[in-house]
């Protein structure tokens, strides 16, 4: 039975970022993106432990793991809990993973 995926507010305001971002310079590669990572990011319905676990936030009381998407653009952070995967963040690939700790 597939689990559900339920966006977290910060994940779902990286999305809007990320969106906003692209669309300055073009609609059709913003929303190429977007839906290309949560195409990408519903196959964790079927197998939510797929991803390894993101060594950037080891130390947090949740077990965070971490989809490389988009061609290795981006990654989606997510944990499991219960039989849902939440996606709590959707995290630049460029960026300092040391911005993650604080989840």
């Amino acid at each position: 039975m597939p689990c559900n995926i339920i966006w977290l507010t910060r994940a779902q305001i990286d999305m809007d970022a990320l969106y906003r971002f692209y669309s300055r310079k073009s609609i059709k590669a913003a929303v190429n993106i977007h839906n290309g990572i949560i195409d990408e990011t519903d196959r964790l319905a079927n197998n939510p432990y797929m991803a390894p676990i993101e060594p950037a936030i080891t130390k947090a009381q949740k077990t965070y793991r971490s989809l490389v998407v988009s061609n290795g653009r981006f990654k989606i952070i997510y944990f499991v809990e219960n039989e849902t995967v939440y996606i709590a963040r959707v995290w630049g690939c460029k960026q300092d993973d040391n911005k993650l700790k604080p989840l």
